[in-house]
């Protein structure tokens, strides 16, 4: 009886540090959500990187239809893509976007 009283109090400090530990690593603030946190980071940084280049890239087709800078070539491109219409000699390649 005095051995298991002995050892009572030092197992029950063991089974509640294995119980914090349990919930440092798998709990809503633990270590896993933590690396599942930084992997959604990651793929947002990713997404927010192409979406910047995307839209720099139709930042740059607009200005090239504005009046004060307005391509002729980028012009009648449009204008045969809209209408369907293109020369005898073009070279058609359609791609998906």
């Amino acid at each position: 009886m005095k051995r298991l009283r002995a050892a009572a109090s030092p197992l029950a400090g063991v089974l509640v540090a294995a119980y914090f530990v349990f919930h440092a690593v798998n709990g809503d603030h633990g270590l896993v959500a933590l690396w599942r946190m930084e992997s959604l980071l990651t793929e947002a940084n990713v997404t927010h990187a192409a979406l910047v280049h995307e839209r720099q890239v139709l930042a740059h087709r607009v200005y090239l239809l504005e009046d004060s800078s307005l391509d002729p070539d980028f012009l009648e491109e449009r204008a045969r893509l809209m209408s369907g219409l293109g020369r005898a000699n073009d070279i058609v390649i359609l791609t998906v976007q």
